[in-house]
């Protein structure tokens, strides 16, 4: 590691966007969905950034998910797995997207358990078979809630923890040694930022 940033010029740019969601896949990045800042609208389209060419591609696939933004996603073996967000200014998805490398489709997935509610901005990590869900805004509020969806059984469950952080969104959220680690976003109005892990 060189320990520089060093501003990459890749061609073929995908049109500006906010709150999209990310997944590095055999070398290369592929991003889905986000918000169009200039256009005041959410975004379906799917991108492909080469990072040995530093060249971006539409990846036209099978079945997209509709537009969100504020939607979290995950890398699952050979899938990406999407969750949540934000559509037509103030609907709020608990739905599950999976899309395939191998097949280039995407597949909503009928789960089964007790699923969280509608939100956007949440974080989602992924252990072994499973991804974890926390906090976020479902519009009405912002949330400290955390969910286990096993990938295998498509189940979700609540889980239930002996002191849960404040409630949150907007903030980040990394996996390392069995342990999921959360840092800042926006809170109560009394407390906006969190700047605490």
């Amino acid at each position: 590691m060189s320990k520089k940033w060093i501003q990459v010029h890749p061609d073929g740019e995908p049109p500006n966007r906010n709150s999209t969601s990310v997944v590095t896949y055999n070398e290369k990045l592929y991003m889905f969905g986000g918000f169009d800042t200039h256009l005041g609208a959410e975004l379906d389209d799917f991108y492909e950034f080469d990072t040995n060419t530093s060249t971006w591609r539409i990846q036209k696939s099978d079945n997209p998910p509709p537009k969100m933004y504020g939607h979290s996603a995950v890398l699952y073996q050979d899938s990406m797995i999407v969750f949540g967000g934000e559509f037509n200014w103030g609907s709020y998805y608990n739905d599950i997207y999976k899309y395939s490398f191998k097949i280039n489709s995407w597949k909503k997935i009928k789960t089964r358990g007790d699923p969280p509610c509608g939100r956007y901005f949440h974080t989602a990590v992924l252990r072994d078979n499973y991804m974890f869900i926390f906090g976020g805004n479902n519009g009405q509020y912002r949330l400290n809630d955390l969910y286990q969806y096993d990938i295998i059984a498509c189940t979700w469950k609540a889980i239930e923890t002996n002191k849960s952080p404040s409630p949150r969104s907007e903030h980040s959220a990394c996996l390392y040694n069995d342990k999921m680690y959360i840092f800042g976003g926006y809170g109560t109005k009394k407390v906006k930022r969190f700047m605490g892990i």
